[in-house]
């Protein structure tokens, strides 16, 4: 064979390999690449929010103290509270994960949850009061003129014209106000017990051994005003006092139950002439 046809003859062969290498090595690729996917994900987020928010608002106090016993027809009572409110929000997502094969896709389906907590607590103190440094008397003028339904009132003693006029007042719109007094006290010198009964209101006075020492006024089972403060004068203008007003509504039961009990051991007496 000459050497032409011998070179002819090899680039044949190397031609035919080269076809056959390439024909299977696709062969094998592809039985690699049948078993080879790819799989992307993505880490789950979560994201939390934690707000706090407190609001604190006072109505302003008058810069000069009322020192009369003149009520003005409209009072303005202080408002003192505090609102807190506490907003949590916690939300998680997975988003989507797809598997890649050459077989088959598959995709997982996005979960998304969201959770939402809120608490609110309110101070159950609508009011505290000092006397001497603040217009006490003015608050409770104030809730006595709120009154709707009903004034429930027991106490040491009342020598204040002005609580009693006010008293006197929510009797007259058809308010329903019931008193107990501390015996020992309804003669004493500015004794409102007299003038309290001769407007037509229930008035009564403690009748046990024990001493009636209560200063308290419940309105309307809503409110109870309450603390070291006499419902007289000297509580205003002498005296350092405590004033406290309550919304609280087991608080006001709680004086409400115990007002029928004050109420189930008075008696109605006829004041001294």
């Amino acid at each position: 064979m000459s050497g032409k046809a011998q070179s002819n003859l090899a680039g044949l062969v190397a031609a035919i390999l080269l076809v056959a290498g390439f024909f299977i090595g696709s062969v094998v690729g592809a039985r690699l690449i049948a078993y080879t996917y790819t799989v992307v994900t993505t880490n789950s987020v979560t994201e939390r929010l934690t707000q706090t928010v407190y609001e604190t608002r006072t109505l302003t106090t008058p810069t000069t103290l009322l020192r009369t016993t003149t009520i003005p027809t409209t009072v303005t009572s202080r408002e003192l509270y505090t609102t807190t409110l506490v907003l949590t929000t916690t939300t998680t997502e997975q988003t989507t994960v797809s598997i890649n094969h050459t077989v088959a896709n598959t995709t997982l389906t996005v979960t998304k949850t969201n959770t939402t907590t809120t608490t609110k607590t309110i101070s159950q103190i609508e009011l505290v009061c000092f006397s001497r440094t603040q217009y006490c008397l003015a608050d409770i003028i104030n809730h006595v003129k709120q009154a709707k339904t009903y004034i429930y009132v027991m106490a040491y003693l009342i020598t204040s014209d002005d609580i009693a006029d006010a008293l006197i007042d929510a009797h007259n719109k058809g308010v329903n106000v019931k008193i107990v007094l501390e015996k020992d006290m309804m003669n004493i010198s500015g004794s409102k017990y007299k003038k309290l009964r001769d407007a037509g209101i229930d008035v009564r006075v403690e009748n046990t051994s024990y001493l009636l020492h209560h200063k308290v006024i419940i309105v309307d089972g809503k409110v109870v005003v309450t603390g070291s403060y006499n419902f007289s004068r000297a509580a205003e203008d002498e005296n350092y006092e405590n004033l406290l007003i309550i919304t609280d509504p087991k608080i006001v039961s709680e004086y409400e139950q115990e007002f029928g009990r004050v109420l189930q051991n008075s008696v109605i007496l006829p004041p001294s002439p």
